[in-house]
Parts: structure tokens; C-alpha cells; sequence
């Protein structure tokens, strides 16, 4: 087992703690355990050369879906 010393910032932290006992409950060891998970992940990324699931996702999110163009007037659809 290794020691790894990181400096980030407050923020990152922060969030990265509050995370972490989300999803693995405030056990002993549980931001080692998140860290583990976060650079396996990151390796994996890197050493494949692609994204990880989640950012595929968000980018499609963002870069959006062609859903078509409306053909008819809001009153054809709200006639009175």
C-alpha cells in the first residue's frame, strides 16, 4: 500500500469528501477507497484513450438531439 500526498483546492476537496461518504457511507478508509476508484478511472481513461461513460453522456447532453422541425402554426394545434 502506498502514501500519496495531494494539495487541490478547498472546493474540490470539499465536494470530492462530501462524494465519497455518499457513496461509500463514512466508514474507516472511505476516501481512500473513493481515491482508489477516481484514479483507476482516470488511468483507465488515459490508457485507453477514451472518455469515461459519464462524460460521453454529458457531451451528448450538452451538443443536444435533432428532434425535427415543427411544420404547423401554434394555431393549427390551439384551434378555438
Amino acid at each position: 500500500m502506498a502514501t500519496i500526498t495531494l494539495n487541490v483546492g478547498d472546493s474540490v476537496a470539499r465536494e470530492f469528501r462530501k462524494t465519497a461518504a455518499m457513496v461509500e457511507g463514512k466508514s474507516k478508509g472511505y476516501l481512500g477507497k473513493a481515491a482508489a476508484e477516481a484514479f483507476l478511472l482516470w488511468i483507465g481513461v488515459k490508457k485507453h484513450g477514451e472518455q469515461a461513460p459519464e462524460a460521453k453522456l454529458l457531451h451528448l447532453l450538452e451538443k443536444g438531439f435533432p428532434m425535427g422541425k415543427a411544420d404547423y402554426a401554434r394555431e393549427e394545434l390551439h384551434e378555438r
